[in-house]
């Protein structure tokens, strides 16, 4: 979820909602928290942000994770990587997996910035060492609008979105789909035959969320990244628009079924 800021009482609302939800790990992006920073709530929920030493920094990025109750026995590591990007490593049944959080420069930063994101991102993956799924979970800034002639390893059917956009090769689009083919990712979102209600991931500016779910009001630019291998392991993949929150995002919630083959 693309929080917007996650002020104290945002958490507590989250921390609800995953109660409610049934929710283990929520992935938080544009969290505006500048410092690194890990601790347990009063509701026994597991807080980790990664952020920037550096005060001089002008950005308003910053993720992290917020971790349940249950599920943070299963927590093994966490690598707070950049203001942009960190991973949390989890024991499962048969090994281990890496939940991903990423936010990218949007569309009006300088190409030189946003290539270099993807490139750090990318080298970032590779780093991540796990027997099992690397599960990427982001606010992308890239609308997707439909899926062209080709892209059929990486972009499913469902595609939320302009029929009539055209390619451009400098924009976050093509930068995401780079990403995807140089490790094997797929976009999980557009795997699933959901309605545009629950395809749209944001509004727009000049939109509210009460809008009909139309690409003049509504984008998709936070998705779910998954290794090819690992595609039939995600159930459902969907946002949440009726989940408030002070954020021009919804939440965006995936049901894994991850089981790994055990080595001897």
């Amino acid at each position: 979820w693309n929080v917007e800021c996650l002020t104290p009482v945002k958490v507590i609302e989250i921390q609800r909602l995953m109660i409610d939800m049934g929710l283990g790990v929520m992935c938080v992006q544009e969290t505006h928290k500048h410092k690194s920073d890990y601790y347990v709530t009063a509701e026994g929920f597991l807080v980790t942000l990664s952020g920037s030493d550096d005060e001089d920094v002008p950005e308003t990025a910053w993720v992290g994770f917020i971790v349940a109750p249950f599920m943070r026995k299963h927590v093994i590591g966490f690598c707070q990587a950049t203001s942009r990007m960190a991973s949390l490593k989890l024991r499962v049944s048969g090994g281990k997996i890496v939940l991903v959080t990423a936010y990218a420069p949007h569309s009006g930063k300088p190409i030189a910035e946003r290539q270099k994101f993807f490139d750090d991102f990318g080298q970032f993956l590779s780093k991540q060492a796990c027997h099992g799924p690397k599960l990427i979970y982001g606010d992308f800034n890239a609308r997707l609008h439909k899926r062209f002639a080709g892209e059929e390893a990486i972009i499913g059917p469902y595609v939320f979105g302009d029929p009539h956009a055209q390619s451009n090769p400098e924009s976050n689009r093509s930068l995401l789909l780079e990403l995807c083919s140089a490790h094997g990712l797929v976009i999980s979102n557009t795997q699933f035959d959901e309605p545009p209600e629950r395809q749209i991931t944001c509004y727009n500016v000049g939109a509210t969320r009460t809008h009909p779910p139309l690409h003049i009001h509504f984008g998709q630019i936070d998705f779910l990244l998954v290794p090819c291998a690992w595609a039939s392991q995600v159930k459902q993949v969907f946002s949440d628009r009726s989940k408030a929150l002070a954020s021009h995002h919804f939440l965006l919630c995936s049901h894994l079924d991850i089981c790994i083959p055990k080595t001897f």
